[in-house]
């Protein structure tokens, strides 16, 4: 009898058994990666945001700091294609204006933190995410030469008024809006700039800030 429950002690795990572990650890290992998936892409969504918001604030602070005009150019890559649409990427080409209201511009190039960037096929500094164009982003109209946001030397933007658009709290923005193309669920960010060259971020287009807060 005493050897009987030794060797039911030491007995090892049967087929089901391990059919049943084996069944759990797939159900844990899948609902992780898809989790740890959904993690990084919006993690890269948000990076992605705060690189244009970042790079938009350093442009209103060298205008204001040097008294000087900027450009800010957005680009996309019509090569680059994830099957959905041939936007997908970031373009961003800072100048600054050579002469005062010389409407000649050059790129700048250092310090990298306050110059332009790209993330392309090539460059893929935010693999995944696209800045959308058409009616979730403002296609700015050509003011001095400069196809984009153009900060005078007061910090202001100085495209025409109908730029700003878009509704936001109270004002009328510009609008950048960035996508997880990749992400198995699609989010968004919204950047709302007002005429003043004030950023604001929200996590969806149907949101506008409140202007002053």
């Amino acid at each position: 009898m005493r050897r009987l429950r030794q060797l039911r002690e030491q007995r090892g795990f049967t087929i089901l058994e391990l059919m049943v572990v084996i069944a759990i650890i797939g159900i844990l290992t899948t609902l992780t990666a898809t989790n740890l998936g959904a993690w990084m892409s919006r993690m890269r969504l948000n990076q992605a945001t705060d690189h244009v918001k970042r790079t938009v604030e350093n442009t209103r602070k060298m205008a204001l700091t040097n008294q000087k005009r900027y450009c800010i150019e957005f680009s996309t890559d019509p090569v680059y294609s994830n099957g959905q649409d041939d936007t997908y990427l970031i373009g961003l080409d800072v100048r600054e204006e050579d002469s005062n209201n010389s409407a000649t511009w050059t790129s700048i190039t250092l310090p990298t933190a306050l110059a332009g960037w790209t993330s392309d096929q090539t460059n893929k500094l935010h693999k995944g995410i696209s800045l959308e164009t058409g009616g979730t982003t403002t296609t700015f109209t050509a003011t001095a030469a400069c196809n984009g946001m153009l900060y005078n030397r007061f910090g202001y933007l100085g495209n025409p008024t109908a730029d700003f658009s878009q509704a936001c709290g109270g004002g009328n923005c510009a609008v950048l809006t960035l996508r997880n193309k990749d992400a198995s669920v699609v989010e968004q960010r919204t950047l709302w700039v007002d005429q003043g060259g004030n950023v604001r971020q929200t996590q969806g287009p149907t949101a506008p800030p409140v202007l002053g807060s």
